[in-house]
């Protein structure tokens, strides 16, 4: 058996995301373009965060399912489904946002876990708009990519937001605020501790 994940949603629609910028015109920014940037940013927010904003059913093969009394690899598990001889629901014991793997009947051939947010949320939405038109037009600033500063013409220095230093995750402010509200820190503090 194979490991597939089937999404049940986005984070924003592609009408949505065009309706936030006039620029983003089906001219100059083709779906398959907006799709990408969309993908990246879901990519992004689960890595940042280590939760799914929209809904997901994972499936699992035996050999990818952690061991009894183990936490299951996703947060804001709805619900898990035993695959095989005896399939049905399976009774998770639940911790916070994440669940444990109980002992799995036998014939066991896999698990589908329905995990991830049921509803975007407001915040995180307009934040996922924000970094996929950043993702779409950072070709056009004026700005060089490496830039961790700039000195514009009439003077002054400016310090950027760089993704990777300073608490920084994307390097928007306004985003990096966001995702941090949604960030399991307890857990990172034990992890790093």
């Amino acid at each position: 058996m194979e490991t597939v994940e089937v999404v049940g949603g986005y984070v924003f629609t592609i009408p949505d995301l065009r309706a936030s910028d006039v620029d983003l015109t089906a001219d100059r920014y083709p779906v398959a373009e907006v799709r990408l940037a969309r993908d990246v940013v879901e990519a992004e927010f689960q890595r940042i965060t280590g939760r799914s904003f929209t809904p997901r059913t994972a499936f699992l093969s035996v050999s990818d399912i952690p061991g009894w009394g183990e936490l299951l690899p996703f947060a804001d598990v709805a619900s898990v489904t035993v695959l095989g001889a005896s399939p049905g629901p399976l009774t998770v014991e639940r911790v916070g946002h994440f669940a444990y793997v109980p002992e799995l009947p036998d014939g066991t051939t896999g698990i589908e876990v329905d995990y991830g947010w049921r509803v975007t949320p407001p915040g995180v939405n307009r934040a996922a708009k924000i970094y996929a038109r950043w993702l779409l037009m950072e070709d056009r600033s004026g700005i060089p990519d490496r830039a961790t500063s700039f000195q514009p013409a009439d003077g002054g220095t400016y310090t950027l937001a760089t993704p990777g230093r300073a608490g920084y995750e994307t390097g928007i402010p306004a985003v990096d605020a966001v995702l941090d509200g949604y960030r399991f820190k307890v857990i990172e503090s034990v992890m790093l501790g």
